[in-house]
């Protein structure tokens, strides 16, 4: 509830011109991949709990920013600085008190990949992942994050999606259990998003049962 009330507000004072307001301080000099990374995610996080395509949608914008002025044409990782002429690029990739940027940008693009299926996001996710791996087999404490995001990738991922009047319920029930490599969506309306198009049905109501056992889910993609 919190988390959304401040979203609240940094949605009001968003504006085309993110880069300046991103960085409370608005430098003159450019913004950070931080500022791009982290706010993306916790938008997309947002989303995942709310079902507000609204913060759907502003992750998506913040990625897109992110890629256009971060990106390195020599690496399929994202530079600290959009804007420094004085000093050589700066590429950050591991993980200390907090996330890389780069780290969370990867995560971001795998879920909204998924979400939105974009194959380019997915690609550009799994390109970040061959370039940390040998990192990762060096000195895997390092690199906690990219780590986190490896497993979701060598294992299978699954998909709930939840749609209907009570939704919002159904996906905080049963996200009570421990369910990893799990996506969830949901909505209360009907949405022409990919997993969700078509999912909606006015007229009858139809529910396909999923069953836990050792909190696995045996479908692939299950429909609440």
């Amino acid at each position: 509830y919190i988390a959304a009330k401040i979203s609240q507000a940094a949605l009001r004072h968003y504006r085309e011109d993110s880069e300046t307001w991103v960085r409370v301080l608005q430098s003159e000099h450019g913004g950070f991949l931080e500022d791009y990374a982290f706010l993306a995610k916790a938008a997309l996080e947002l989303y995942k709990t709310t079902g507000a395509e609204k913060y759907l949608n502003w992750s998506k914008t913040l990625t897109e920013e992110g890629i256009a002025n971060f990106e390195d044409p020599n690496s399929p990782f994202f530079i600290f600085k959009s804007k420094n002429q004085l000093l050589s690029p700066i590429i950050a990739v591991d993980d200390g008190v907090m996330p890389s940027a780069n780290a969370v940008m990867a995560q971001t693009l795998s879920d909204l990949g998924h979400l939105l299926n974009r194959k380019e996001y997915l690609e550009l996710a799994e390109k970040m992942l061959q370039a940390i791996q040998p990192y990762l087999e060096e000195s895997i404490s390092d690199y906690s994050c990219w780590a986190m995001l490896y497993a979701q990738w060598a294992y299978p991922q699954y998909e709930i999606i939840i749609v209907g009047s009570k939704a919002d319920m159904l996906t905080k029930e049963i996200k009570k259990r421990y369910l990893p490599n799990v996506l969830f969506q949901q909505s209360q309306n009907p949405s022409d998003l990919p997993l969700l198009k078509e999912r909606f049905f006015f007229s009858q109501r139809k529910c396909r049962k999923i069953s836990f056992q050792s909190c696995h889910i045996n479908n692939m993609s299950c429909v609440i």
